[in-house]
């Protein structure tokens, strides 16, 4: 989820599989894998294996097969390259550290806003596993968080910061994206302020 800002030094990796979905801005159903040469030869030798299923959705060598053609084995939405490019030809104007130091610092931000208010708690809280790229943030359960959300979506000011549908907590879940900037994100954290502590 994290690929695009989160540091990687693909030397040390016979594969790094992701999908551009979040920090790219694109849609679901593509996946991007930068296979070492090693990585290659095996996914190749597995496929060989006729006693081994593989679904064609999840083949490597299906992957390497199309990506020679310039092929997908599903046709994704143009709006997914779209994005995808202009994010890449983005972040190669700005430079690899300056979009891994961007992330962190929009990091920085948004956990040490979390931790400086006492209605707020970081879901992670091993700051080593805490992600660059959409940070988790639990709301006392005195403050419906759900409310807060309705509102700031009727008044067109905020879109998409729901918490993880499936913990069912209070929560709020904010990107980190590269198409964020720092500034949208200082706004936002004194707008949630202002509002919470409204209701306290």
């Amino acid at each position: 989820m994290g690929a695009g800002q989160c540091p990687i030094d693909v030397s040390k990796v016979d594969v790094f599989f992701f999908a551009p979905q979040k920090v790219f801005a694109s849609d679901g159903g593509l996946f991007i894998a930068i296979m070492s040469k090693k990585a290659r030869e095996r996914a190749l030798k597995i496929a060989a294996d006729k006693s081994r299923y593989i679904p064609e959705i999840m083949s490597f060598k299906q992957a390497i097969t199309n990506s020679e053609a310039n092929q997908t084995y599903n046709t994704p939405a143009i709006a997914t390259l779209y994005f995808l490019n202009e994010q890449i030809k983005l972040m190669n104007t700005t430079g690899y550290d300056a979009v891994i130091s961007e992330s962190k610092k929009k990091a920085d931000l948004l956990y040490s806003w979390a931790e400086s208010k006492s209605y707020l708690t970081c879901f992670i809280e091993e700051k080593e596993f805490r992600s660059v790229a959409v940070a988790t943030i639990d709301v006392d359960s005195k403050v419906n968080v759900d409310d807060v959300i309705k509102f700031l979506e009727k008044k067109k000011y905020v879109y998409g910061i729901d918490g993880y549908r499936k913990l069912g907590r209070n929560q709020f879940r904010i990107s980190m994206f590269h198409n964020i900037s720092f500034n949208d994100l200082e706004k936002l954290t004194k707008l949630l302020s202002m509002m919470i502590e409204s209701k306290l």
